[in-house]
Formats: C-alpha cells, sequence, structure tokens
C-alpha cells in the first residue's frame, strides 16, 4: 500500500469514530461527568481573570486620582509661595511715590521687604530708562558703581509694558542655589508705568517643597518649565543640566495644554505610573512618579489570593476528575499499551478490546492501521534504498564543492601572503589543477604595448609547445578569447579546425581537451589561463565558472604585483625628491658659500692677508656645517633607532641629539598608550618631526620647542610647537622651509592624513599632523622587531 492510501485510511478514523459514538451514546453517559472539570475551570479563570480585570482598572484609577491629587496640592503649594513673594512686591511697587523718593529712602524701604522676605537673594529698583537705582540683597552691599543698566532685560520691557514677568530658574551668584527673577511694574497716582521692581527670588523653598513632597515610599516628585526641562528634583546634577524631559507623556502633555496620567519610564529608570498639574500663572508644572510596583502592590497581593484560590479550585476538580477518569482508564490503558507495541515495530500485534464504545472502534483503527503498515513497509524499503542512492550522489557532489572551497581560500590566501608573482601564480595553479583535474596548465600574459603573447607559466608543458602558441595566438582562438573575454572549451583540440595552425604540437603534447580562460581586470585584459586535459573532458556550466574564478584570482595577483611595483617606485622616487630637497635646502648653499669665500679670500690674500684669513675661516665653518648636513642626510636615509625602538623611542633620541646642541630645547610628551603602528606609518611620522625641528633649528630663532605624540581607538597625531618669531601666512612657511613644508605635506598625504599649521608672529609655530589608522590596516606590513622601553 502507498502513501496516499495509507493516508486516505487513517482519514476516515474520525469519521467512523462519530458515527460509532453517535449509536453508543447511552454506554457514555456517566462519563459525561468529566466534562465538569473542564467547565469548572473554564469558569473558575474567567471570573478570576475578570475580577483582576476590574481590580486592575479601579486600582489604577484610584491612584491616578492619588497621583493627580498630590500633583495639584504640590502646584497649589508652589503657586501660594511665588504668590506671597509677588503680592509684598507688589504692595511696595504700589506704594505711593516710591518713585519720587530719594535714593536713601528707596533704599530703607527695599531693605524692609528684603529682611521681611527671606527668600529674596536680590531686590533692584529700575526707573523708566532702565536704569539701576537701588539695589540690595542680604549677601552684598552694592555701590553706586555697580549699578547697571536693564534697558535690554527681557523682564525691564514685559515690566514697562505693565505685565508681569517671571524668568527661568538659574542659579544664584551669591548662595550658589536656584533662583527665578521676578519683575513688577511701579506705577505712579495716575497708574503710568514709571519704573520697574525687579527681584530675585530663591527657588529653594518651593524646590524643598517639591522635593519633599511624599509620594507613597518610594515616590518622587519634580519640577519642568515650559520647554519640558528639568528645574527642580532631588537629585540637583540632573537639575543643574536641566535634563530634557520633553519625551515623557505627562510632560509631553502638559506642554500640548492638558493635564494627564500614564504609565511609562520614569526619571530614576523603572516603571512609573505618573501625574502632572500645571502650577497657576507660571509657566511650569509638578510632575509626580510613583514605582509601578509600589503603586499596584494592593493589586499584586489580590491577584496572588485570587491565584490560589484557583489553584485550590483546580486541585478540587482534579481530584474529582481522576475518580470519574477511574471508570474509564482501564481500557484506554490496553489501547496504549497495544499502540506502543505497534509504535515499536509489531505490527503483527493486535489490540483485543471488547467495550462496544468509541475505544473499541479506535482499536479496531489501530489494528487496520497496523495492517496497512505491513502492506507498506516494502514499498518504504525499496524508497530508502532510492534515498540512500540520492544522498550518497549529494554528498559526493558537496565534498567536490568543499574541495573547491578549500582550493579557492588557499588561492586567496596564497595571494595575500606570497612575496612574488610567481609564488602565487604557482599556487593557483596548482589548487586549480587539483580541483579541475587538468594534467597541464599555463599562464600567458599579454604585452599592451607591443602586443605580443608571453608565456609566464608552464606545468607540464614543453617549451616548444609554449614558444609556438606565443607566435600563433592571433590565428587561434586565444586572441578572441582575450578580446571578448568569454571562457572556451575545445573538446577535441587535435581534430578541431580552430587549432589547426598547432595540431601538430598539439599531438606531440599528447593532451586531448583544453580550456582557455580570459585574465582580465577591470576593463583591462592581461592574458590567458589555459588547462589541459590527456583525456576527453567536458566542462559544465558549473566547471567553467570555477574555472574562472582561478583566472579571475590569477588576474588579481598579476594585478597586484604591478601595483606593487607602481608603489615602489613612486616611494622611491618620493625619496629621491626628498633627498634633492635636502641636497638643495642645506649642501648645495653650503657648497656655493664656501666657494664664495675662497674667491674672496683669493682676491685679497696678496693685498691683505689677515682679511684672507676670515674668508677662510668661514669657508672652514661653512664646510664642517655642510659636513653635518651631509652625516645627517645619511642617516635620514636610513632610521636606525626606528629599526630597534618604537616611534616614541626613536623621537626621544632625536630630541636628546638636538638637546646636545647650543640653542635649542627639546621637550617630548605621551599622550594615550603607545602600540605598533606599520613601518610606513612610523617612518613618515618621524620624518616630519624631523623636518619640523629642523626647520624650528634653521628659521624660528626659538629657544624651546615641543613635541606631542597621542594615541587613540581610531587615529594618532603628531604636533610639534615652537617659541620662535612665527610665520606670516602658509606663503611665507613655504618660503622659509625651502621644500621641507612640500615634503611634509606630502608624506602626511600619502598616510591618508593632513598637516596644519597654526602661527602668529611673535608667538611662535605649531604643526599638527594627524593620521586615521583605518586608512593603513597593520596586516599589510610584515612584523618587525621591537626593543622594550
Amino acid at each position: 500500500m502507498n502513501a496516499s492510501r495509507f493516508v486516505g485510511q487513517f482519514s476516515k478514523l474520525p469519521g467512523q469514530w462519530i458515527r460509532s459514538a453517535h449509536h453508543t451514546f447511552s454506554k457514555l453517559s456517566y462519563r459525561i461527568q468529566a466534562l465538569f472539570v473542564f467547565f469548572a475551570l473554564a469558569l473558575l479563570i474567567l471570573v478570576g481573570a475578570l475580577l483582576i480585570y476590574l481590580s486592575f482598572l479601579a486600582q489604577r484609577d484610584a491612584i491616578a486620582r492619588t497621583q493627580s491629587e498630590i500633583a495639584r496640592r504640590a502646584a497649589l503649594e508652589v503657586s501660594a509661595s511665588l504668590e506671597t513673594i509677588e503680592q509684598s512686591l507688589i504692595v511696595l511697587a504700589q506704594t505711593g511715590g516710591l518713585a519720587d523718593l530719594n535714593s536713601d529712602d528707596q533704599r530703607r524701604a527695599l531693605t524692609r521687604l528684603a529682611e521681611t522676605l527671606r527668600t529674596l537673594d536680590e531686590l533692584t529698583y529700575v526707573d523708566a530708562l532702565g536704569r539701576e537705582r537701588v539695589k540690595v540683597s542680604p549677601y552684598h552691599t552694592f555701590t553706586a558703581s555697580e549699578l547697571g543698566v536693564q534697558s535690554n532685560a527681557d523682564g525691564f520691557r514685559q515690566a514697562m509694558r505693565g505685565k508681569r514677568y517671571l524668568s527661568d530658574v538659574s542659579f544664584s551668584a551669591y548662595s550658589g542655589q536656584p533662583v527665578v527673577s521676578l519683575a513688577i511694574p511701579i506705577s505712579d497716582l495716575r497708574q503710568e508705568t514709571v519704573g520697574v521692581l525687579m527681584a530675585q527670588v530663591n527657588f529653594r523653598q518651593i524646590w524643598n517643597t517639591v522635593t519633599g513632597l511624599q509620594v507613597g515610599r518610594a515616590g518622587y516628585a519634580y519640577v519642568v518649565d515650559e520647554q519640558g526641562r528639568l528645574i527642580a528634583y532631588r537629585d540637583i546634577s540632573l537639575a543643574l543640566r536641566h535634563e530634557d524631559q520633553s519625551q515623557s507623556p505627562t510632560v509631553a502633555a502638559f506642554l500640548q495644554g492638558h493635564p494627564a496620567t500614564a504609565e511609562y519610564r520614569g526619571l530614576t529608570g523603572a516603571a512609573v505610573l505618573g501625574a502632572q498639574t500645571p502650577i497657576d500663572d507660571t509657566p511650569w508644572a509638578v510632575v509626580v512618579e510613583l514605582p509601578a510596583d509600589e503603586a499596584y502592590a494592593d493589586l499584586y497581593r489580590m491577584t496572588w489570593f485570587l491565584g490560589a484560590l484557583l489553584v485550590g479550585a483546580i486541585v478540587a476538580a482534579a481530584a474529582t476528575g481522576r475518580y470519574l477518569a477511574g471508570y474509564i482508564v482501564r481500557p484506554i490503558q490496553v489501547l496504549q499499551s497495544g499502540a506502543a507495541t505497534i509504535g515499536r515495530g509489531d505490527l503483527d500485534h493486535t489490540i483485543n478490546l471488547q467495550t462496544g464504545d468509541e475505544i473499541q472502534t479506535l482499536a479496531e483503527a489501530f489494528n487496520t492501521m497496523a495492517r496497512n503498515l505491513r502492506a507498506s513497509q516494502a514499498e518504504i524499503e525499496r524508497w530508502n534504498r532510492q534515498l540512500e542512492a540520492l544522498v550518497e550522489e549529494r554528498t559526493a557532489a558537496l565534498q567536490r564543492a568543499n574541495l573547491q572551497l578549500k582550493a579557492v581560500a588557499r588561492i586567496s590566501q596564497s595571494i595575500s601572503a606570497a612575496a612574488a608573482l610567481p609564488d602565487a601564480l604557482n599556487a593557483i595553479a596548482e589548487a586549480s589543477r587539483a580541483v579541475l583535474g587538468a594534467g597541464r596548465c599555463a599562464i600567458f600574459l599579454l604585452d599592451a604595448g607591443t602586443n605580443e603573447l608571453r608565456c609566464v607559466l608552464a606545468q607540464g608543458l614543453s617549451p616548444t609547445y609554449v614558444n609556438l602558441v606565443s607566435e600563433t595566438y592571433p590565428e587561434i582562438p586565444a586572441a578572441r578569447v582575450m578580446q571578448a573575454r568569454q571562457p572556451m572549451v575545445i573538446r577535441d583540440a587535435a581534430n578541431d579546425p580552430r587549432l589547426a595552425a598547432i595540431h601538430a604540437a598539439i599531438r606531440a603534447e599528447g593532451y586531448h581537451s583544453v580550456a582557455l580562460l580570459p585574465l582580465a581586470f577591470g576593463d583591462e585584459s592581461l592574458g590567458m589561463l589555459a588547462f589541459y586535459h590527456e583525456t576527453e573532458r567536458a566542462y559544465s556550466a558549473h566547471d567553467l565558472e570555477l574555472a574562472q574564478t582561478f583566472a579571475n584570482q590569477a588576474a588579481i595577483a598579476i594585478k597586484n604585483a604591478r601595483l606593487l611595483d607602481s608603489i615602489r617606485e613612486v616611494a622611491t622616487l618620493e625619496e629621491r625628491n626628498r633627498l634633492a630637497r635636502e641636497i638643495h635646502d642645506t649642501l648645495a648653499q653650503g657648497l656655493t658659500g664656501i666657494v664664495v669665500q675662497l674667491e674672496a679670500a683669493e682676491r685679497v690674500a696678496a693685498k691683505q692677508p689677515e682679511r684672507a684669513t676670515s674668508g677662510l675661516d668661514r669657508a672652514k665653518k661653512l664646510a664642517r656645517h655642510c659636513l653635518e648636513e651631509a652625516r645627517r642626510s645619511l642617516w635620514n636615509l636610513r632610521p636606525t633607532p626606528l629599526e630597534s625602538l618604537s616611534l616614541f623611542q626613536a623621537l626621544s633620541q632625536e630630541a636628546a641629539r638636538i638637546n646636545e646642541q647650543d640653542g635649542l630645547r627639546v621637550d617630548l610628551s605621551l599622550f594615550g598608550e603607545e602600540r605598533r603602528l606599520p613601518p610606513n606609518v612610523e617612518l613618515n611620522l618621524f620624518r616630519i618631526a624631523q623636518e619640523a625641528l629642523t626647520n624650528v633649528q634653521r628659521h624660528a630663532r626659538a629657544r624651546a620647542a615641543t613635541v606631542l605624540l597621542g594615541f587613540d581607538n581610531a587615529s594618532v597625531s603628531l604636533v610639534v610647537s615652537d617659541d620662535g618669531i612665527g610665520l606670516n601666512g602658509a606663503n611665507d612657511a613655504e618660503r622659509r622651509a625651502g621644500l621641507g613644508l612640500v615634503g611634509m605635506r606630502e608624506r602626511a598625504h600619502l598616510l591618508g592624513g593632513e598637516l596644519n599649521i597654526e602661527s602668529q608672529i611673535g608667538l611662535g609655530t605649531r604643526i599638527a599632523v594627524k593620521v586615521p589608522l583605518m586608512m593603513v590596516p597593520e596586516f599589510v606590513y610584515a612584523p618587525y622587531p621591537r626593543v622594550a622601553g
């Protein structure tokens, strides 16, 4: 029996069972009692869940109302505190003739109010022109010279328009405590504004009112301004930073102009239930937050209690159900035992069960299923044999793919690690031959200038055959493969008319099939890779794609080698240019001076020997200087300190060498943790530091210079500064430094960094180089020895 018939038989069981149950329903009536367990549990769970949900809603509404009431009381206290201060200021401001009193009487009036209201840090009377006439403070006695002008202050302008002004929270310069500025207009008897009373109110009392507010056991309150910034909170560090709380749901509701309570993550990062209430006559609001765990603690306790009741009810229902299930468990056990026996593979087993109900029908269905399975077993075994064959075939294909991947990996590793192009090409040839089963292979490169084909690698091929292919390649498919950049496989090379020009050589070589793969990089055609097979070889699409992959790897190796040669040529040219600049700036000028001095001495030697002697002395000094410069230039060709020392240690040695001379003191500092850099980075940074210090010695007339070497995760920095005469712009810098500044810029750009110069006349010069390390990955360079510092 096949699988579809088995499924068809098994799908009929439920219908047969239902029809049998319909006829024998009366025999199962006593078992319906077991259903009460299900209904009891369902009812208990439904009632418990509904009760918990309703209790949750009621508790949350009560907590929200409590939170809102706490916030409202706090807002009223803050508003009352501000109103008391404001009313006192209004009474003083509306005192008849305050503006007409002399300064002493005004000072006494302001002092009495400041002494009465201990929350005032500063009280100022400003006339209609914005000039401070009287200013008092419990912390400072102001003199006439300390009085300023408030005409441009926001509080003065708003108060002169007859409106009260209340500023944002700041911090007092006297007490360091939070303060707000309050400005009240001063009116004369005609109710015209003749001045402004400006007060700096200590916010500490309001702060204490809010931060000392009792919000449950672990709750807290804070105040935000009209921009949602924190201005009062028990953690003063957050208030000092004016932490932005505009994304909080309650603060966002305040900014939109309506009250709200919500659950969210509070200031402490924990889940809270929050509420806010605006403070009357201020642009602020009080926000109270109570941890959700505390807010819903009663609900959690009630939930635990209901859960315990539910568990007890479930246990009772389960016990009753177990008692009722005893009536039907015995036939089910027999059915279970028989099904287990059939499941273990004993398809000849028969379940004998005579209950006259649905269980008997199910037992008969199992017996039918066992008979059907016996009939299907032979067919399943046949399917297994077919599947094993397919698995073996697939396993072999996977093994081949694995070998191919390993070959590609070895080739990539060889390209990255090979010291020379022949090593990389040999590795590619060996790996590709092993994977493709080719007995021989060759790599030909095309000279774009002469249009000549040259063999750079031949394995298993005679020189005669290789030379013949190079000479006749335009007449055979090799030229078309390189021009069209499309691979070609010739299965019978000795008889293919396209290879007629070399048929005799093919027969002499003894190969049968050949695969020609183009070598190309971008738009540039480099040559051809050929695989030779002794027997006929048909390449599948996958084989051809794999062979082309090997050809692409060879093209990459060839292109990398050419790029490396170009880089070496550029580096040689750069070093040659640097040496030319060194000779131009030092030896050439020094030798010119020697010639001039010797010619002058020759002219005056006969008539004035004493003058000739002085000229010869100057010529000798110039000659010694040129000798020192020549030695320094030769030493700079190979910075021997970098062969055994770190960059910082090499710079220390250079600084010590300069300090031994007269006229300049060099200090060296290291910031960050020094680590290994690629050799060309250390070399160029060392050269830049040398050139900068040489320019300081020659041109800056400096007494001291500082060299800073800094390391961080992404870059390395070098800063050379001096206290010399300075430079007047980049043109002056280039004129004084000769070709040295150009060389430093070139070295910085070579490393992917930039060189910046900051200088002022008489204040010295600062040269800074910052090189991003990601531009010069360490793995490109071979390791070199280090000596501990």
